[in-house]
């Protein structure tokens, strides 16, 4: 899959661009963030990102931008560390987090390419140090190598902890069994039957981890960072955990919870390499973003052979193919993959056919996220980008019954010790959380009698009852999450 010549790599070696700041769709960018809802009938607010990084007490971030098939910008801002003075830059190392796990797909294919894997067999054909113990959900249809990379595999185990800095960490093995230190996470088991659907699995992924550890006898890390990174030119990008001392000079420390505290030791460690492990710049990202496009356009001199990237762009389990998430069809497809370590977060983001993408990173996790989202619809809004991910919303108007309908308290179903208050303040209806040490409260604006989603457009309710009583209970962020009412 991965043509590896001298030729190859320099096709696909980038050349930052000098800082356009020329370009007047840069400085729209820098002074247009936006929310992802706009309400008809009011003016949606813009923000420069000075203010919002000011406002989030975000320390650092760090863009690029693919625009007609080539980065036309790079930049960072603000700081690697809130204690220390030295500015991200374009260099600036940030942890991937799960933008990972399609990059690492990559490796993957390559093997199958070669033979040496199969999409279509049972995972423990391939596991020797290991295996994925038999259930009742297995019993009549293995777990394939094409589940763990579309996350249609039905096992456990979302996403993974970081691993404070040590002189060791647990084996890969250590971490699939969970259940005891060193494991910082449960058991990856079955918990449903193959090909039933999308069901995201870090997990997962570190199986397949382990599949190229046990078939090729390498360093999952050295792998990777052979085969496939040097291959696409991310010649600021490793998958090596803990981070190499060589390349920790200019990378950035990482900062926790709703008040952006710096992580002690800087950052954590991710020994599962292929989930989380990648240390990266957005320049790097949108390289191998240019890489993908590439083939998709069955350009056959470029590092990707295009027929496994269409079959990487083929939507397995809606709304992944392998590796990436997909959306659009036609000149509108786009693929994608977000990041969350302990301490980073992360979005990449293109279309297969436009010659148009974005990265973005920050060394901040908790509420500040929130930039990621509004700096990419900027970007999006000023590069002309077809699809701008904002919804219009019309508010609706609620009669005082229906308003004290809604208010009052509700205990989360997942969270026992945390409440949601809804309260009438002002005539307009707000939510606050209650139980967790940084209280969240976000301003509500109904959009049917039964339907509120918060201004920031952060968080969805839907509430269930009869009119003529209290509602009893609440559905929040499209149902993933349940509260009943308590008084």
């Amino acid at each position: 899959m991965l043509h590896l010549t001298l030729l190859s790599t320099l096709l696909l070696t980038t050349t930052l661009p000098a800082q356009p700041t020329h370009d007047p769709r840069i400085t729209k960018v820098l002074a247009g963030l936006r929310p992802g809802i706009e309400f008809t009938g009011e003016t949606s607010p813009r923000w420069t990102l000075e203010e919002r990084m000011k406002a989030l007490h975000l320390p650092g971030l760090s863009l690029a931008v693919i625009d007609d098939g080539k980065i036309v910008w790079a930049q960072g801002f603000g700081l690697r560390d809130f204690t220390q003075t030295a500015p991200v830059d374009v260099y600036t190392l940030f942890q991937a987090a799960s933008i990972s796990k399609p990059i690492a797909a990559i490796g993957v294919m390559q093997l199958v390419k070669q033979g040496t894997l199969d999409l279509d067999t049972d995972i423990n054909t391939y596991l020797k140090s290991w295996k994925l113990p038999p259930s009742e959900f297995t019993a009549n249809k293995p777990v394939t190598l094409r589940h763990l990379l579309s996350h249609s595999a039905g096992l456990t185990v979302h996403g993974f902890a970081g691993y404070p800095l040590a002189p060791s960490y647990p084996t890969i093995q250590q971490v699939l069994d969970g259940v005891q230190p060193p494991s910082l996470s449960p058991a990856v088991r079955s918990e449903r039957a193959p090909g039933e659907g999308f069901k995201y699995s870090g997990g997962g992924t570190t199986i397949a981890q382990l599949i190229v550890s046990d078939v090729t006898g390498r360093d999952p890390a050295d792998f990777l960072d052979q085969t496939v990174l040097a291959p696409l030119g991310m010649k600021h990008s490793t998958y090596h955990q803990p981070l190499p001392d060589t390349r920790a000079a200019n990378a950035a420390s990482a900062h926790t919870g709703p008040d952006t505290k710096p992580l002690e030791g800087r950052w954590h460690s991710y020994p599962m390499v292929f989930a989380a492990g990648l240390w990266t710049t957005p320049t790097d990202l949108c390289t191998m973003g240019l890489a993908v496009q590439r083939a998709a356009k069955d350009d056959a001199y470029g590092p990707l052979d295009p027929a496994i990237i269409h079959q990487m762009l083929t939507v397995t389990a809606e709304p992944v193919g392998i590796g990436y998430f997909l959306a659009g069809t036609g000149d509108h497809q786009r693929f994608s993959h977000n990041g969350g370590n302990d301490g980073f977060l992360s979005t990449f983001e293109a279309y297969t056919r436009l010659g148009k993408g974005l990265a973005i990173m920050i060394n901040a996790d908790g509420p500040a996220g929130q930039i990621l989202g509004e700096l990419a619809r900027a970007i999006k809004a000023e590069f002309n980008w077809p699809d701008t991910d904002i919804r219009t919303i019309t508010p609706a108007a609620l009669t005082p019954a229906q308003v004290t309908w809604l208010t009052g308290t509700y205990q989360l179903k997942h969270a026992p010790n945390v409440n949601l208050v809804i309260s009438e303040e002002n005539g307009a209806l707000t939510m606050r959380t209650e139980g967790i040490p940084q209280v969240e409260s976000y301003s509500m604006v109904p959009t049917s009698p039964t339907t509120l989603i918060a201004r920031d457009g952060r968080v969805d309710v839907r509430a269930e009852g009869d009119p003529a009583t209290p509602c009893p209970k609440l559905l929040i962020a499209n149902g993933r999450f349940e509260a009943t009412r308590i008084k």
